[in-house]
């Protein structure tokens, strides 16, 4: 489920929006060309920075965790809990995974 907030993905300008996501879920490592800010509204996520996937670099984040992908910063993330997050960044929105992983 995505439900917008604010705003609009596609168009300049902040946005926020909910996104439910099942565990077992993982995104490889990636960036984005701007800030994305992360609540987590229920559930466990897993997070990591680098540009490989390292099982040891990753932080545990549970409900009413917050946490900032900076941009251009490779990261890559684990739902570890079915959970709810919030995301709110500035579009366009962009997700650029690293092609040798």
């Amino acid at each position: 489920m995505v439900l917008p907030l604010e705003g609009n993905i596609r168009e300049e300008g902040l946005f926020t929006l909910r996104l439910r996501v099942p565990a077992g879920t993982r995104l490889e490592p990636h960036f984005h060309p701007k800030d994305e800010r992360v609540t987590v509204l229920s559930g466990v996520v897993r997070v990591g920075f680098g540009e490989n996937w390292e099982d040891g670099l990753m932080v545990e984040y549970a409900a009413g965790s917050f946490y900032l992908n900076p941009a251009e910063s490779a990261h890559f993330v684990e739902i570890v809990e079915d959970c709810e997050i919030q995301l709110t960044g500035e579009g366009p929105w962009e997700i650029h995974y690293l092609e040798d992983h």
